[in-house]
């Protein structure tokens, strides 16, 4: 049978490309909106950070958190304006990959790649919760894409925009520079490609670079370079520490294995395709071909190579970006069959691995209470809370919420659910929330929050500390709330307390 009569008709693969991409975003859109009753703990703190615009917060750079906020503020408080943001992203990464790849390849084997995405659990199952690792995600493919075009057609405009998805990469996490010192290597060492050096472009792209990040960077300088040492700190790392000599090599080899391991299913689908050989083409190391391996596997080996000189420990999700070239690079060293039925075998196997991290989502949500007797943070009944904490505020002060005091979690699951939209006092800490202190709280007033047990401290040393900073403090009942779980498990128990505005004491 001859190869237009295989899944993909010649000439669809454009419109098969915008489906499947639709497909995904409305799926993996609406399976968690439909299922989740709390957004996940890494939104619930962008979008505490993000009401604020700060230029920088204690963990990260804002680039996420300013896409949480507009998202958002788009939805209109709805938290499907959230799981979508994530599937824009995972869908801008796909398009920019879907057109390098029919740079590099014919359409039908440049849909295949794309289409083999879809087995990396980080396009799916881990990607309704919006984070760094997901923003970064689509400027990491951008970056990618317009690095390669403007190379390859010398052109400015193109310069430019890489140095702008560089730089919006970066204020969405600095793994970014693994991408990048790859890209600049592969330039040093490509004789055709250093000409680059000698004409405009490049230095443009670097100005617009510079130029982005450069309030951010004035902004570490000013908050003493917090969002590296909270970097270093995830990561088992502190300055002077010196890592026992078995982390030079176990800590890189766990990285390695658990990025290994999310592979699994595209070789299932590779199996299923029957490309399991290379083909002798890829043996000539073109320039498209050495610009694979230093974009796809050149950050691998900076991840690697930080781990093993430092001892450091990388952790598994700070790999999401990775892979996003996986599909063109298997694709481009393997050989694709001929016949249409290989095809039709891989259309069904990959509608079983789609359908499988489906399942497995739904699965988490549905069963893993049971299973563990307590609630996932989607579970948590944020909502709730949220509104009893607005209505008892209200009814005391009869004026909006403009503070809370908490963690995270309890402070950012009002700051976000509350109809008032308040401000989160993280913490207590104005290391970690500048956009508060004592005296805004003695004016304003606000609501405390904290997880009841308060273990080792009690209640009362808990508002002891906190009348020193606020004055007056009213102890509330603690709020009990039921789990948004499918089977009951125990409840609840959130201390809390108010701290009345100024002259309504």
């Amino acid at each position: 049978m001859p190869l237009s009569n295989t899944l993909w008709p010649a000439q669809k693969e454009n419109k098969l490309f915008w489906s499947f991409l639709a497909l995904h975003i409305s799926l993996w859109t609406l399976l968690p909106s439909l299922l989740n009753a709390n957004l996940p703990l890494d939104v619930i703190e962008a979008l505490a950070w993000g009401r604020e615009w700060e230029w920088g917060f204690p963990k990260h750079p804002p680039m996420s958190a300013w896409l949480a906020e507009i998202a958002g503020m788009v939805s209109g408080g709805a938290d499907w304006g959230l799981y979508l943001l994530s599937q824009v992203c995972i869908g801008v990464a796909f398009w920019a990959m879907w057109q390098l790849s029919k740079d590099f390849l014919k359409p039908l084997p440049a849909l295949v790649a794309i289409l083999l995405l879809e087995s990396i659990a980080y396009h799916n199952l881990t990607s309704p919760e919006f984070n760094v690792n997901v923003s970064l995600l689509a400027f990491w493919a951008l970056t990618i894409l317009t690095f390669w075009r403007a190379l390859d057609r010398q052109s400015i405009p193109y310069w430019m925009a890489c140095g702008l998805f560089a730089a919006m990469g970066f204020l969405s996490k600095y793994l970014i520079v693994f991408l990048l010192i790859p890209l600049l290597f592969f330039l040093l060492l490509h004789r055709e490609s250093r000409g680059v050096f000698r004409n405009p472009g490049i230095y443009l792209g670097l100005g617009v670079f510079v130029l982005v990040i450069a309030p951010h960077l004035v902004w570490i300088w000013q908050n003493e370079f917090i969002t590296i040492t909270y970097g270093l700190r995830r990561a088992g790392s502190s300055a002077g520490a010196v890592a026992p000599l078995s982390d030079h090599l176990v800590h890189p080899l766990k990285f390695l294995a658990s990025q290994l391991v999310l592979l699994l299913p595209t070789m299932l689908l590779l199996w299923a395709l029957g490309s399991i050989k290379v083909k002798p083409s890829a043996r000539h190391l073109d320039r498209q071909t050495r610009f694979l391996l230093f974009a796809f596997l050149g950050p691998f080996a900076c991840y690697l190579l930080l781990s093993s000189v430092t001892g450091m420990q990388i952790r598994s999700m700070w790999g999401t970006p990775l892979f996003i070239l996986s599909g063109l690079f298997l694709v481009r060293f393997l050989a694709l069959p001929t016949a249409s039925w290989r095809f039709n075998r891989f259309g069904i196997a990959w509608g079983v691995v789609a359908l499988l991290f489906l399942s497995l989502y739904a699965s988490a949500y549905l069963f893993s209470p049971a299973i563990k007797e307590r609630g996932k943070r989607t579970h948590f009944p944020g909502k709730e809370l949220a509104a009893q904490v607005t209505q008892q505020w209200h009814a005391a002060f009869n004026r909006p919420l403009e503070f809370v005091i908490g963690d995270e979690w309890l402070g950012g699951n009002v700051g976000w659910y509350s109809s008032d939209r308040p401000s989160v006092f993280l913490n207590a800490d104005t290391k970690q929330a500048p956009w508060a202190s004592n005296e805004k709280i003695r004016q304003s007033g606000g609501v405390i929050l904290w997880q009841a047990p308060a273990g080792s401290i009690t209640p009362d040393e808990r508002l002891n500390l906190y009348r020193e900073r606020f004055g007056n403090l009213q102890l509330q009942s603690p709020f009990i709330l039921d789990w948004n779980t499918p089977t009951p498990i125990k409840k609840l128990h959130i201390g809390w307390a108010l701290v009345p505005p100024l002259g309504a004491r």
